[in-house]
Order: C-alpha cells, then structure tokens, then sequence
C-alpha cells in the first residue's frame, strides 16, 4: 500500500504556484533589463570603439575617471541639470494650474481635458520639428512675430545662445505640462468631495482649501508625477536633436545628446556607456532625495 503525501508537501507545491506566474515576467525582465544593464556595465570598463575592430581591452573605472576630466560631459551635465530644474518647476505650476481650472464646472471642460493629452501623445521628434519650424529664422510663425515687435536676434531664435534654450525649455514645457494636468487632475478627483464642504462650512478660504487639504492628499501623487518627469527630461535627447543639434556650440548640449555624440558619431563605446551609467546614478540620486524630501517627516 502506497504511503500518503505528507500534508507539508501539498502545502509547498502550492506555495510555489505564484512563482511560476511570475516566471515569464522575470524572464522578459531578465532578457530586456537586467541583461542589457549588466552588458552596458561591462562595455563601460572596456575600450571599445566602433573604429578600432578587434578585442577590446579591459581599462576598469578609466572611463568614468575620463568623464570627470572632459569639459564637454560637464558642461552637458551643468545643461540638463538647469534644465530639469526648470522644465520640471515651471510643469508642475502650469500642470496644478490646468489640473484645478478643469475641475470648474463650466461648458466645454470636457473638451479642455481632451486638449491637455495631445501635445504628449505626439512623438517628441515631430514636436522638436513643429516648434523648429515655428522658430526658424524668416519663416517661422512665431520668428516673425518676435521680428514686428523688434525682438528676433540677428542669428535667429535657435542660433542665439539664450533664445535656444528658452525654445528647448517651452518645447518641453508645451509638450509635457498637459501630462502633468492630468495626473494631478486624477489625484483631485479621488479627493472625497466632503472634506472640501466642510471646509467651506467652516468658512476656509480656497487658497487655505488648496494649501491644507489638497496639497497634503495629492503628495503621492505630486510626488510620482515629478519623479516620472525627472526621469524623462534628464533623458532629453528628440527635442534637442529636431530643434537645435545642441548648438550654438555646446548650450543646448544634453548628457543624452552628449552620449549620443559619443557612441553614435565617435563610435566611443566604452565611454558613452559609462556616461549612460553616470547619468543613470543621478538619476537614481534625485530619485530618492525626492522621496526623503517629501516623506522626510515620516520613517520610510
């Protein structure tokens, strides 16, 4: 007579289902993440290039050593640092703004909510290009206004060193600030509709209503929302490419560009992927100063 299976047993094949649920998930991980950073991790500490066939040769941490030794990183670096600073700032006010102004109950709020969604679903490249042709010198729409009131440089928009980077900061702004609307106009809505009428009862002002109730129940939501647009725009690289090739000379240079430029134009491998990594370890930085800046009255 056969013995039973222990109880334990059929307790720990059943533990194991959810495991193998997650097995193809881990495996797409695996081969599209984990794998890829872990290849680009060992390129960064080769000397590999694109012009120079054969095995490349194991240099360490030269690469990253380099990069804090080249001007041009840095000065891309100093670039996409001011501008996420101001993209990110500017989107957040503008997106909280369009975020409250849709919650007013006012004929055609519908189709205002609509129109928010449109400049993001566009391609970052066809933007570039729209606002390129906005601006180009003597034929662009805006160009030409700028030039009846007196305003438009003798270089034209793009090819005046504080003009291109007021263009590359209002493309990103025009194409993003909708998306953070409507984040944050999620994030109002789910606010029960109670705490704002005992507010009013209690006589609260709006301002006092927005400062005390909705700021505080919308901080994760704040809170994901610029981390996501952080993320991105540290990655900026269509926008700059469409509108300015990130000229005049270096001003509209990002990492990403510069990255670009390296690897793709120089064929520099090893270097542009330990600028891919240096440019990823900051992300990750900021990503989590935000998170202790925001919850930094709180153990987390």
């Amino acid at each position: 007579m056969d013995k039973p299976e222990p109880i334990y047993a059929g307790r720990k094949k059943s533990m194991l289902i959810p495991y193998y649920f997650f097995l193809p998930a881990g495996l797409v991980l695996i081969a599209i993440v984990i794998f890829p950073l872990a290849y680009s991790f060992v390129v960064s500490l080769m000397d590999t290039k694109l012009v120079q066939p054969g095995v490349p040769q194991f240099v360490g941490f030269k690469n990253f050593i380099r990069a804090f030794k080249d001007k041009n990183f840095l000065t891309s670096m100093c670039n996409t640092l001011l501008f996420v600073a101001v993209v990110v700032i500017a989107e957040f006010i503008i997106g909280m703004f369009l975020a409250l102004f849709s919650t007013v109950k006012i004929p055609g709020i519908g189709v205002l909510r609509t129109t928010l969604i449109i400049p993001t679903i566009l391609a970052p490249v066809v933007v570039g290009l729209i606002w390129r042709y906005m601006l180009f010198k003597g034929h662009g729409v805006l160009s030409y206004f700028l030039y009846l009131l007196n305003l438009e440089p003798e270089t034209g928009i793009l090819g005046n060193v504080i003009w291109a980077r007021i263009a590359i900061y209002l493309t990103d702004i025009w194409e993003w600030s909708g998306f953070m609307a409507l984040i944050f106009l999620a994030g109002i809505l789910s606010i029960p509709k109670d705490l704002y009428e005992a507010a009013r009862v209690d006589g609260a002002s709006s301002f006092y209503i927005f400062r005390r109730i909705t700021l505080p129940i919308l901080k994760p939501t704040i809170l994901i929302a610029v981390i996501i647009r952080t993320m991105d725009a540290f990655c900026v690289y269509d926008i700059v490419y469409a509108l300015t090739r990130g000229g005049p000379g270096m001003v509209t240079t990002t990492v990403s560009y510069q990255i670009y430029r390296t690897t793709i134009r120089y064929g520099e491998l090893g270097y542009g992927a330990s600028l891919a990594w240096i440019l990823m370890i900051v992300i990750v930085i900021i990503s989590i100063a935000y998170i202790k800046i925001a919850y930094r009255e709180e153990k987390i």
